[in-house]
């Protein structure tokens, strides 16, 4: 198992009303910081194009430069035997865009407190308890290794129905990716260079991703909407 950092995980709207809670729990928070954090549980280790593909594909969300987060870190993941529903999708994605030695990818959030002073395990853990949902989510603090994520028994469910869920998703789709290829030599007369082909591949991840990022935004708006009370939730409490 490998990471990599991603995108910010909130934004500033949701990062400052964390700040507030965690600050009426305790005055020495001075602030907040959040990162997307991806894990990949692999079967072997991925040679540098698939590692460029696999770095576009987890490139989403807002495009600001990476910078070193400061503060005491805490990790928040699914909880550990369980499978998000967007490790579900992504992987699905991954093994789309051809990265089969990729087992599984699963994503947490790494939030970064600043403190006038050194704060211990057990504030922590009383502040993390303010930043995820104990029922499906897990804390780790002070490490980026969440030990057992990829729990064995989540694992064996995964494999048993991978193949089911591909299959629903697009009937014929490991044939049809091998008959694209020789469709289109036939066409042109001619092998495609392995160069144009890693360039249409990183093109479909981009595509993917851009998708995946509109998604995102479309809940995020929703998610906005219903706070300041424009969302069908808010129109219901109003009538009544």
């Amino acid at each position: 198992m490998f990471s990599l950092f991603g995108a910010p995980a909130l934004s500033q709207f949701r990062l400052d009303h964390s700040l507030r809670a965690l600050r009426a729990l305790d005055k020495r928070v001075t602030a907040l910081g959040s990162r997307w954090l991806h894990f990949i549980d692999e079967t072997r280790p991925l040679t540098d194009s698939e590692l460029g593909l696999l770095g576009k594909l987890l490139t989403y969300g807002p495009r600001t430069a990476f910078r070193e987060e400061q503060g005491q870190r805490v990790l928040v993941t699914p909880r550990v035997g369980t499978e998000s529903p967007w490790s579900s999708k992504a992987t699905d994605i991954v093994h789309v865009c051809g990265l089969d030695a990729v087992r599984r990818v699963e994503r947490g959030t790494v939030y970064f407190i600043q403190c006038t002073a050194a704060l211990e395990e057990a504030e922590l853990r009383r502040l993390a308890a303010h930043l995820h949902d104990r029922m499906t989510e897990s804390v780790w603090i002070e490490t980026l290794n969440p030990e057992g994520l990829f729990h064995a028994g989540a694992a064996a469910r995964r494999g048993a129905t991978r193949g089911d869920r591909l299959a629903r998703l697009e009937p014929g789709l490991q044939h049809k990716r091998g008959a694209m290829g020789e469709n289109r030599r036939h066409r042109i007369g001619a092998a495609v260079r392995p160069e144009q082909w890693r360039r249409e591949q990183h093109a479909v991840a981009r595509a993917v991703t851009l998708a995946l990022a509109n998604v995102e935004a479309i809940f995020d708006d929703a998610g906005m909407r219903e706070r300041h009370g424009f969302g069908p939730a808010a129109r219901s409490r109003r009538i009544d």
